[in-house]
């Protein structure tokens, strides 16, 4: 049976349309979001086998592609593809993402920091691909976007370490990492991270760091009044979560922005952004 999808980009640390963008691109952007949301959660189903999940991917795939033309399922994957076609845009972004998920299926553990960010590469910077084709901005742009995708979705492997662990097995931490440290992979499904795993995860997020200082000044190359703002709320956004996770403990609570935080990263963003300013 086909999974439904179960979230919104509102429900999103990290929102792919927000009220700041264009009325024009809303309603596209949010069809992109409900294509690759509905994949993402079978990839995620709790109740499907592997070969199940493998055979739902392919078919979602078949529809991206044009392969097949059974209107029949998958409605998400059509909408989108009438979308790209209405836009002008490729349907690679979203068959980039797809290739991510299907990789979940097969694969749980990743060996050390390249071969974690060579996934995020799929899993993630396909949307700020997506965006900025949209919006007709250079391709240019792409080596400053993908930092901030990739740190985005490295915080929210990090704040679903332990679900990730106890409901589909998955790891998303540097193996190489671990072992260095001395940690034990079955400590995240715990109580609250040992102190060998919290020095595995302090690594981390200065490695995330990193990626949130370096996209940083690239997204001022950014044309589009609308995304620039939007992209810089979202990376203050990143900041603060980055702060936090190193601050609480993802697995005894959940870390997410306070209201204060998310107050100040919208004004720093709207200021930043603001040629006036």
């Amino acid at each position: 049976m086909k999974n439904q999808a179960t979230k919104t980009s509102k429900d999103e640390n990290f929102p792919v349309a927000t009220l700041l963008t264009s009325p024009i691109y809303r309603p596209h952007i949010e069809t992109f979001y409900r294509c690759v949301r509905t994949a993402d959660d079978i990839a995620d189903h709790p109740d499907l086998t592997p070969k199940e999940k493998m055979d739902e991917l392919e078919l979602f795939e078949a529809i991206l592609n044009g392969s097949t033309r059974d209107k029949t399922v998958f409605s998400e994957a059509y909408e989108h593809v009438e979308s790209a076609c209405e836009t002008n845009d490729s349907i690679e972004h979203a068959l980039h993402l797809l290739q991510a998920f299907k990789l979940d299926v097969k694969k749980s553990r990743y060996r050390n920091w390249s071969e974690l960010v060579n996934y995020c590469r799929y899993s993630a910077a396909p949307v700020g691909h997506y965006l900025l084709q949209l919006h007709g901005e250079s391709a240019d742009l792409r080596r400053h976007t993908d930092k901030l995708c990739i740190s985005l979705q490295i915080i929210n492997h990090l704040q679903d370490c332990k679900k990730d662990l106890i409901d589909l097995d998955r790891v998303y931490i540097p193996l190489d990492w671990i072992t260095k440290e001395g940690a034990d992979i079955k400590s995240l499904g715990g109580n609250r991270l040992t102190p060998e795993m919290r020095e595995v995860i302090y690594r981390l997020l200065e490695r995330n760091r990193e990626l949130v200082a370096a996209a940083y000044p690239g997204l001022f190359f950014i044309k589009n009044y609308r995304l620039r703002l939007n992209s810089l709320i979202i990376l203050f956004i990143a900041k603060y979560l980055n702060h936090n996770l190193r601050k609480q403990d993802p697995i005894a609570n959940n870390v997410k922005l306070t209201s204060i935080q998310k107050s100040i990263a919208v004004m720093v963003g709207l200021l930043r952004g603001n040629p006036l300013f």
